[in-house]
């Protein structure tokens, strides 16, 4: 794809083999859709139409569609008015859900702005599903970061959606115990590590008494006390008087 403008003397080349979308080991065409603008000024939408630009914008290549709930925000079709659309689109015409990867993004709300808390990104997620028409998306982005929110928080929230959207086992790391199968080192388990990662729960304290067993251990050695007779296994005194003096070789019959 070039675009050569003759009167700046430029030419913009964009490489047109897939590229990677992250680590999702999904691939997609160099450049997405931004759906911001698929509505209507007036109001006045035409879902036909906006099937023809999705079917136009595939044969051109282009595999990521990206939207999100706050476009429409201001326009007549109002917040989430861009993603209903595509909805609606996607309804007409189901085969083409499959020839796109499809995103969506949350956490910018009119007024606040910027709102990345678990309770909001769930009820996100779920009304930017049902207003598209799908099961799930490939890419769920944070619109905007909410510095007030903890990044605990959007973890949560999307553990527990992906967790329930997906047949396949999620394994977490502090991160929703809504996920199926958790992660914990077996030092921070049962309390040997003076560390405790916010993650963490200690579910023993063994630290304080593995110190006091080998501090005792030691102690007795240098002492010479252990091992005890009580924890030797002896040698027959007709073995013993059999052994060799110290500078001499064993005796021959």
């Amino acid at each position: 794809m070039t675009d050569t403008r003759s009167d700046q003397n430029s030419t913009i080349c964009v490489e047109t083999h897939p590229v990677p979308l992250g680590k999702s080991g999904l691939s997609v065409f160099p450049i997405a859709w931004g759906m911001w603008r698929i509505a209507s000024p007036a109001g006045q939408d035409d879902i036909g139409a906006i099937i023809a630009r999705i079917e136009a914008a595939l044969e051109a290549g282009i595999t990521l569609f990206d939207t999100a709930d706050i476009y429409g925000a201001g326009e007549p079709i109002g917040f989430g008015g861009a993603e209903a659309l595509l909805g609606q689109a996607l309804a007409r015409r189901p085969d083409l859900r499959a020839r796109m990867i499809l995103a969506t993004k949350g956490g910018i709300w009119p007024g606040v702005p910027y709102n990345s808390t678990t309770a909001y990104l769930a009820g996100a997620i779920d009304a930017s599903l049902a207003r598209l028409g799908v099961d799930s998306v490939e890419l769920y982005q944070i619109h905007r970061r909410d510095f007030l929110a903890h990044p605990r928080e959007v973890a949560e929230a999307l553990a527990a959606k992906i967790t329930h959207s997906i047949d396949i086992p999620t394994i977490g790391i502090g991160a929703s115990a809504e996920c199926d199968g958790q992660i914990l080192v077996l030092e921070d388990m049962l309390g040997l590590s003076p560390r405790v990662p916010k993650f963490v729960k200690r579910f023993g304290d063994l630290g304080p008494s593995i110190e006091q067993a080998v501090k005792g251990y030691a102690e007795e050695v240098r002492a010479r006390t252990f091992p005890g007779a009580e924890h030797i296994y002896p040698m027959r005194q007709a073995a013993v008087t059999k052994l060799p003096e110290r500078g001499k070789g064993p005796s021959r019959a």
